[in-house]
C-alpha cells in the first residue's frame, strides 16, 4: 500500500496476510489472516492465492466470540460482517480440517 492508500478518507477495511514463509522450508512459521472491517456494512475480502490451500481456525472474531476455535475450509472470498476484526490461524488441511 502507498501513503496515498493509507490516507483515503473512505477506506474502512484492511486485510493482513502473514504467509508463515521464513525462507527455510524446514522451519516455517504458522500463517495468519487478519481481516478488519470498520465499515458499517459487511464487506468481501479476497484471500491471497498462496493461502487458499490451507485450513483455517478462528482465533478471534469480535462480532461472534463463540466462533473461536472453530475450523473452516479455505475460500477465495471471505465475508466480514460490519465492524469486525477477525484473526484466523492457518494450518495444512490434512492437519486442521477433517471435513
Amino acid at each position: 500500500m502507498t501513503a496515498q492508500d493509507w490516507n483515503q478518507s473512505f477506506a474502512r477495511a484492511v486485510t493482513v496476510a502473514l504467509s508463515g514463509d521464513t525462507g527455510d522450508s524446514a522451519n516455517p512459521n504458522d500463517p495468519f489472516l487478519i481481516l478488519i472491517n470498520s465499515w458499517w456494512q459487511p464487506l468481501d475480502f479476497t484471500v491471497p492465492d498462496s493461502l487458499r490451500d490451507l485450513g483455517w481456525q478462528v482465533e478471534i472474531d469480535t462480532r461472534d466470540p463463540k466462533t473461536a476455535g472453530l475450523e473452516h475450509r479455505p475460500v477465495p472470498l471471505s465475508s466480514a460482517r460490519e465492524r469486525r476484526l477477525a484473526l484466523d490461524h492457518g494450518a495444512r488441511l490434512d492437519v486442521a480440517c477433517a471435513g
